[in-house]
């Protein structure tokens, strides 16, 4: 897995990424939503059109 920022991948980004997970599981999030929020996480929100 790529990761843009330094130090890779953290506790706490982990942590964002199974909360976002968990609310595709319950059919919470669409698709788009997902990408949207994985964007945010990585911190390429705004930086690359999905």
């Amino acid at each position: 897995m790529y990761d843009a920022t330094p130090g890779g991948i953290t506790p706490r980004r982990v942590d964002e990424i199974r909360q976002v997970l968990a609310l595709v599981d319950r059919g919470l999030l669409s698709e788009e939503e997902f990408d949207a929020q994985m964007m945010k996480v990585y911190g390429l929100a705004g930086v690359i059109d999905p």
